[in-house]
């Protein structure tokens, strides 16, 4: 007999105790052992609606946790349009908590992302899903410091189980259906069982309450450029330098007679005294002075921003309730 992936309830909340910090993940197409359970709608072939209401693709296969027998992911095919210029096939997971079977009929809603969303979204190579890639993928669906901080969203405490959040559970998702499932077929049984728990079910109405969250994201916009360039400029100087020359002198001295040594004769005779002098050579030569280092800091700043959220509000009118009630407690002090 196969096995079903998704026990009843009280099986389910066993399993749920159960370690995750080493998954054994594996899509139900590939698992023999493994199928939908009995009163569980099979998604696959389902078209994905986005919050704005675009179709984005199909789900494709389902992704099974086998320690838990729980439904852990949707394996969507995105459309052509929403993948791009890229023809390729490419799959994303959406956790199975994050999507809704939609009341028009065997449609998926993903209330948290818009239909440009998911063209971020990490594609699924269909092979083994690492504790990284779980937390990478998550991180689509949880906005702020909730990451760091240890808490994600609803129910999710630091140190807790990683599946134990509101985006793994899967009950959000097959619940409704289910019940509606076990009502059509519960409308042919002409016989009486004695089964309570059908009787419970039959007599369970179910009402979801959503709300709009905030999802802030950040991306890189160009802020401008600063240009650094070198221009050529031209600048006289003057340097003081100081110059040696020679400057002649003559002297004249009377000689006596018997100061006169040798042929003593009158004639036309020249000396020639070479004179020297200094002068300023100016030469011009390359020396480096300076360099210019140019370096980007990154600033950290904070912006608020805000937006209109809508919420749905549960309000319980039971007056004609407590009338009736009112009017048989009359009757019976009477």
């Amino acid at each position: 007999m196969a096995k079903d992936y998704d026990n009843d309830d009280r099986d389910r909340d066993a399993n749920r105790d159960r370690p995750s910090d080493t998954p054994q993940l594996a899509a139900l197409s590939e698992l023999r052992d493994f199928e939908v359970a009995d009163g569980y709608p099979d998604p696959r072939g389902w078209t994905v609606i986005s919050a704005d209401g675009t179709e984005v693709g199909k789900v494709h296969d389902l992704i099974v946790d086998t320690r838990s027998m729980r439904t852990r992911y949707l394996d969507v095919r995105l459309a052509d349009h929403v993948r791009g210029d890229n023809h390729d096939e490419r799959d994303v997971l959406i956790p199975i908590g994050a999507a809704t079977i939609d009341d028009a009929g065997d449609r998926v809603r993903v209330q948290s992302l818009s239909a440009d969303r998911f063209a971020s979204l990490p594609a699924y190579r269909h092979g083994a899903l690492t504790r990284e890639d779980e937390t990478d993928l998550r991180s689509h669906f949880t906005t702020g410091d909730a990451m760091s901080a240890g808490v994600i969203g609803s129910g999710a405490v630091a140190g807790a189980d990683f599946y134990d959040h509101d985006h793994f559970n899967d009950r959000n998702f097959f619940a409704k259906r289910k019940t509606a499932t076990s009502q059509r077929g519960d409308t042919g049984d002409t016989g009486d069982t004695g089964d309570t728990g059908d009787t419970t079910a039959r007599d369970t109405e179910r009402l979801t309450v959503s709300e709009e969250q905030l999802a802030v994201g950040k991306r890189q916009v160009a802020a401008g450029e600063v240009g650094v360039r070198k221009n050529v400029e031209t600048r006289h100087v003057e340097q003081e330098v100081p110059l040696t020359r020679e400057e002649v002198t003559v002297e004249r001295r009377p000689l006596s007679a018997d100061s006169a040594t040798g042929d003593v004769r009158i004639n036309d005779e020249e000396i020639r005294v070479p004179v020297m002098r200094e002068e300023a050579v100016v030469e011009k030569r390359m020396v480096p002075v300076e360099e210019i280092i140019i370096r980007k800091t990154a600033v950290r700043e904070s912006q608020t921003v805000g937006a209109d959220l809508r919420r749905e509000r549960v309000d319980v009118d039971d007056a004609s309730v407590r009338a009736q009630t009112n009017r048989s407690d009359e009757a019976r002090g009477r």
